[in-house]
């Protein structure tokens, strides 16, 4: 085991359950390195050495024992956690989510009563206002006023344009989008918030792109289901891409070894300005908003993915062998793209919306696939998804632990670069395209 430099101590530290292995210098008092994992006492709280002795958080590391586990305990951890549940729980605004229902009301009312389209058109739109109102200037539920103003707007231009655009779905959903991606747009142009402004930035460019590939699925002779699953198999070439386009800093804050390392001497460009001070509030202002534009694209991705992967039906319908194998590889790739994409980060709101995508998106397959699969395959296609599930559950504990881990993440990985490179041409293939490339030839 390697040794710590005379200067410095090695020890370990156990806060609200989580440990924090640390190698700090030996003139710093204890209080810094609580400091340093952000960890800061609070009444009736203090530190336990290895010994279960108190230790005073002045005493200097130099005291302390190397390799020593040093523990915060004490009442007013578990008091700080329920009041930090209980503030979270009051940071909680109703308005939002009240809008959103709303919306869907007026929806199913305009399909009941097409009359009166127009009055719900302009209500929703004020619900709308209302939404960003409540964005702008509410601290609490920001996050789901801003996604409430995008349904919201999404449904009222949905419900305006519908009648003019009904022959043709892909139009509508075109105007959707667009919709969408402009809303998004005055949203982060007004908010007060950074992180907003940040989070609004890929929803703009991703409702943009979608608006504008639905514009042309009609002069491919696409329906919106062949739409819905090219644009899925995109959404999951973009899981992957995600992390590397929206992450980043100033090319002064760091320096591209590998890229000086493989180009040597021929490297050209501008030479970054010079940062003297690395400012710690700036620097996680950057981390922040890094965070909320890779959210706010997973959460985008994810809807779409879920949309794509049930509209494989329609070729699984179509009779024709290649696109039903073509959908069948489809679906397995896109399946396999999000999960293992999924497990590349440890926070939840990276993790949880692709499987949430796949766990919609085979419900939805399963309902539309149902009616055309004889009882009898039904049935063992179940049981073989029992089977495959029981035993899934007993083998992956024990792999999942030690050296063989390792070599199971690997093989992850591998499988994970060819789904994400082949559900895109699979995807294209299901939607009939090599139909459309037949009658372009033939005419």
């Amino acid at each position: 085991m390697s040794q710590p430099a005379p200067h410095l101590r090695r020890i370990a530290l156990d806060a609200a359950g989580d440990r924090h292995d640390l190698v700090v210098p030996q003139n710093e008092a204890l209080a810094g390195a609580l400091a340093a994992i952000g960890v800061h006492l609070g009444a009736g709280e203090q530190v336990l050495g290895p010994d279960g002795s108190v230790v005073d958080t002045a005493t200097s590391v130099r005291e302390l024992r190397e390799g020593g586990l040093y523990a915060v305990a004490g009442a007013a951890g578990s008091a700080a956690a329920r009041s930090g549940a209980s503030d979270r729980s009051a940071n909680v605004s109703s308005l939002p989510w009240a809008l959103t229902g709303f919306g869907l009301a007026g929806a199913a009312l305009v399909t009941a009563a097409p009359e009166s389209r127009w009055p719900t058109v302009i209500v929703l739109a004020l619900a709308a206002v209302a939404a960003l109102a409540s964005n702008s200037f509410e601290r609490r539920g920001r996050g789901a006023a801003f996604a409430s103003a995008l349904v919201l707007a999404g449904i009222s231009a949905a419900i305006a344009v519908w009648p003019s655009v009904a022959g043709t779905p892909g139009l509508a959903i075109a105007v959707g989008a667009a919709s969408v991606s402009v809303l998004a747009a005055m949203l982060g142009f007004v908010a007060s918030a950074p992180l907003l402004r940040a989070a609004a930035t890929p929803i703009v460019v991703i409702s943009a792109l979608f608006a504008a590939f639905a514009m042309v699925s009609p002069a491919l002779g696409w329906s919106p289901a062949q739409l819905l699953i090219v644009a899925g198999a995109a959404a999951a070439v973009g899981f992957r891409a995600a992390p590397s386009l929206l992450v980043g800093v100033d090319p002064g804050y760091h320096i591209d070894y590998g890229r000086f390392m493989v180009l040597r001497w021929t490297v050209r460009g501008r030479v970054p300005e010079y940062i003297e001070r690395v400012d710690e509030s700036r620097v996680r202002d950057l981390v922040d908003a890094a965070e909320a534009r890779l959210a706010s694209t997973v959460v985008a991705l994810s809807v779409i993915a879920a949309a794509g992967i049930p509209a494989a039906v329609v070729p699984f319908r179509s009779g024709d062998l290649v696109q039903v194998i073509s959908a069948a590889v489809f679906v397995m790739w896109m399946v396999l793209g999000l999960l293992l994409t999924s497990r590349r980060t440890a926070a939840n709101i990276l993790r949880v919306p692709p499987r949430v995508a796949v766990a919609v998106g085979l419900s939805g397959l399963a309902v539309g696939v149902a009616p055309i699969v004889p009882g009898v395959i039904a049935t063992l296609v179940a049981g073989l998804v029992l089977a495959a599930g029981v035993i899934a559950a007993a083998v992956i504990p024990p792999l999942a632990r030690g050296e063989r881990s390792l070599g199971w993440s690997r093989t992850g990985d591998i499988v994970d670069s060819i789904a994400v490179a082949l559900v895109l041409p699979s995807g294209i293939l299901a939607a009939g395209t090599l139909n459309l490339l037949q009658g372009v030839l033939a005419a």
